[in-house]
């Protein structure tokens, strides 16, 4: 139990990282948190602009995250280049941060879930490439 309560704090502690890495994005930032939304079963997630997707992709924050979350589950547009098959995407995080910069209209969304709610995955990533 403890090693899940560690895990947690840090996971928390990258998302925090994150959502503070994209407020300082610019005064037209397009951050747009999500923060206990139960019903849904996401504890704490955000989404990404272009803009905000093209500077974390720069930056070790999706290493980090693909550290801190390993059990993440990927929900992929249907143009993403990436192999995959209907199971699993066979690419890391920062990879598809990566795929997701190089669109001129890709935007990314993450969020630390209830893994109850989502097949025993602790978080999601939904790629969206305009």
């Amino acid at each position: 139990m403890r090693i899940r309560t560690v895990v947690a704090t840090v996971g928390t502690a990258v998302v925090g990282g994150a959502i503070a890495a994209t407020v300082t994005a610019g005064p037209a930032a397009a951050f747009r948190p999500i923060i206990n939304d139960a019903r849904n079963g996401i504890v704490v997630g955000v989404g990404l602009d272009h803009g905000e997707t093209v500077a974390v992709a720069n930056s070790p924050i999706p290493a980090l995250l693909d550290q801190a979350f390993p059990n993440t589950q990927y929900w992929m547009d249907p143009a993403s280049q990436l192999p995959q098959d209907d199971e699993y995407v066979y690419a890391d995080l920062p990879a598809v941060f990566t795929e997701t910069a190089r669109d001129p209209q890709g935007q990314i969304a993450f969020a630390v879930v209830n893994p109850a709610m989502y097949e025993g995955h602790n978080s999601i990533i939904v790629q969206d490439l305009g």
